[in-house]
């Protein structure tokens, strides 16, 4: 004990002495621990299949979308051509392509989609435990074991296992490596040096580009801890300044994102648009209060509604900590927001007096912002607790046994999901995977599933059956006219349809007479146009427009007495160019602005610690005069 006692008084002095290296150290130490945690958490991946989960299909086919993209030669899509049975979809413009150029990389080199896609979860789930762990080692004043625990109960959870595992909730995954930089930001910005801004930007801004719901949340969670710091942040108004300033740089950087996303909304009339503002959907949604405590993990549960036995009860410790609000606000305030979302989840909170929230979908995306709070509260809680004892054997008993407590059920909660997962087998090739020969939902549905998961992004109310319809206008003869209006039977019977080349679709008119429309089998978003083409050169640039009843582009011919080429191509708006182009200029000037003022701010503070020490040393010392001796 007595080397154990002079090894923590060593790694003190050090801290004091080189914090760089310390700092450095510890990086790496969390690495290390978050790749072991995230190796544990992913072995049921090698039973050589992921599962079919509502999302996995989603995922998988949005990186094989983007390998195609980039194949020709379109390095960032804002529409899927080949999606929905070749009509097109516009993920990109909901679900941010940034993120996943790596994957695509690995998939274009030649791994199967279903290892690539393992790889990426493993390596997201690797980051994202890192992340907790670096903010829990700030937010708990540099206490490893606090961090350590935070990790474990950060990842180690039951609706971590069930949402990352079975439901392929690739979003919400990705979402859990920013909110704690998001935390990591409003614990700088509301409790320390505010200065520091940039960790509130960085968090915010990856968080808009990973999961649109947790953004929308995590911008509530810091509205609240705005309000409990409201008296702070009046009195030092210097704050407001410097989070004004991560704002609008969170903003600017991820504005060729949201801008698309909102001028996309406005112009057309999506499933997602009406998904606000439903009475009693989320209310529907709420579960029992017994339902928060149970931990089943196996296949009878699609999506388990609680956070997991050791989050709900190792941060209760605190309760046994004096004096918890004053020794750190901060995690104070995040232990009160997790119990507090968690409880939100069920029947007793009144979640028909708040439609607007409907855009959740469902409650149990409270839990992605539930989760990192008490992990954080949970991990200081717990060290805090058992640094009160005086015995360090003790201590190191406490510890082992709060870990060993975590690791020993978490691998009988994998150990199901081993057993238990199916779907699609590693051996699963791209043709499959976007033919869905995995997915038992295709039968009956009209669009494809895989791809398109909940479809929230097509038109709304339109009655189109993608996967027959597409038969139909390249290969039947005689159409019904209950299906097929008569503009669509000109197209089919010239038979002169030319989809060789991506991102176009070709087709001849032999004649065009005055007046005459055509519909087209490509769903409508804003930023189509069609190219009329004769004699090999562009005469015409048409504006297409919405069917009505089925939501394909549409647009008026022009009149011609001979055969013209029409040309259907997708090219990106003026809004989607200039955001792009303003983000990436946003981002230069944000590093920049930032470097310089840290320059400035270190510069001056030296200079002050020059004129002390200058100031210092010209002062003559005084001696105290000797007392007059009486002779």
């Amino acid at each position: 004990m007595m080397k154990y006692k002079a090894m923590i008084n060593h790694v003190i002095q050090l801290k004091k002495e080189k914090p760089i290296l310390m700092w450095a150290g510890t990086i790496l130490i969390i690495a290390l621990v978050s790749f072991l945690i995230a190796s544990f958490f992913c072995f049921p991946f090698n039973n050589g299949q992921v599962h079919l989960g509502a999302d996995t299909g989603f995922h998988i086919n949005r990186i094989i979308s983007l390998m195609e993209a980039q194949q020709n030669n379109v390095e960032y899509p804002y529409l899927f051509w080949n999606q929905n049975y070749n009509f097109g979809y516009p993920t990109p413009i909901f679900y941010c392509n940034l993120f996943l150029y790596w994957p695509a990389a690995l998939l274009t080199d030649g791994m199967l989609p279903v290892l690539v896609y393992k790889k990426y979860v493993f390596g997201l789930v690797w980051i994202a435990t890192m992340m907790i762990g670096l903010c829990s080692y700030k937010v708990s004043k540099r206490s490893g074991y606090a961090a350590i625990l935070a990790m474990l109960l950060f990842m180690l959870n039951t609706h971590s296992i069930t949402d990352i595992l079975r439901r392929g909730g690739l979003g919400e995954l990705l979402a859990l490596v920013f909110i704690p930089i998001c935390l990591a930001g409003i614990y700088q910005t509301m409790y320390k040096d505010s200065r520091r801004w940039i960790c509130l930007a960085v968090g915010y801004c990856g968080l808009v580009l990973s999961h649109n719901i947790s953004f929308i949340l995590m911008c509530i969670v810091f509205a609240v801890f705005a309000l409990i710091n409201m008296k702070k942040l009046w009195r030092e108004k210097i704050r407001i300044l410097n989070i004004l300033q991560a704002i609008l740089a969170a903003l600017a950087c991820a504005w060729f994102f949201i801008a698309p996303m909102l001028e996309q909304m406005g112009a057309v009339d999506m499933v997602v648009s009406h998904t606000f503002n439903l009475g009693g959907g989320l209310a529907a949604s709420a579960v029992d209060l017994s339902e928060i405590f149970n931990f089943t993990v196996d296949t009878t549960v699609y999506l388990n509604n609680s956070p997991g036995p050791f989050l709900i009860f190792m941060p209760l410790i605190g309760f046994a900590v004096k004096e918890k609000r004053k020794r750190n606000p901060f995690i104070f305030h995040c232990w009160i927001i997790g119990y507090a979302s968690m409880l939100m989840m069920t029947k007793l909170f009144p979640w028909q007096l708040f439609p607007f929230f409907s855009f959740m979908q469902f409650v149990q995306r409270l839990l992605p912002v539930c989760i990192p709070m008490l992990a954080l509260a949970g991990g200081y809680y717990w060290s805090v607790f058992i640094r009160n004892f005086k015995r360090v054997e003790f201590r190191i008993l406490l510890k082992t046994v709060s870990v060993i407590v975590i690791l020993i059920p978490t691998y009988s909660m994998l150990k199901v999901n081993y057993d238990q997962i199916y779907g699609y087998p590693d051996s699963m090739t791209v043709e499959e995977a976007q033919l869905n020969v995995y997915g038992e939902t295709q039968e009956t549905a009209v669009y494809n599933v895989q791809q398109l998961s909940s479809a929230d992004y097509l038109p709304y109310d339109v009655d189109v059956d993608y996967k027959d319809y597409r038969e139909w206008v390249k290969w039947a003869v005689s159409p019904s006219e209950s299906f097929i209006d008569s503009s669509m039977k000109r197209l089919i019977n010239d038979k002169n349809v030319d989809e060789s080349e991506y991102g176009h679709f070709k087709f001849v008119v032999k004649s065009g007479p005055s007046g005459q429309w055509l519909t087209v089998p490509r769903t409508y978003y804003y930023g189509y146009e069609v190219d009329a083409i004769k004699e090999g050169e562009v005469i015409a640039t048409i504006i297409p427009y919405a069917a009505k009843n089925t939501g394909l582009v549409t647009f008026d011919m022009l009149e011609s007495e001979g055969p013209i080429t029409y040309d259907v191509v997708y090219r990106p708006t003026s809004v989607q160019t200039s955001s792009m182009a303003f983000s990436i200029a946003a981002v230069k000037v944000v590093l920049v602005l930032y470097v310089l003022e840290r320059i400035l701010y270190y510069a001056l503070a030296l200079t002050r610690g020059f004129r002390k020490a200058s100031a210092k040393s010209t002062q003559r010392p005084t001696n105290p005069k000797r007392s007059e001796s009486r002779e």
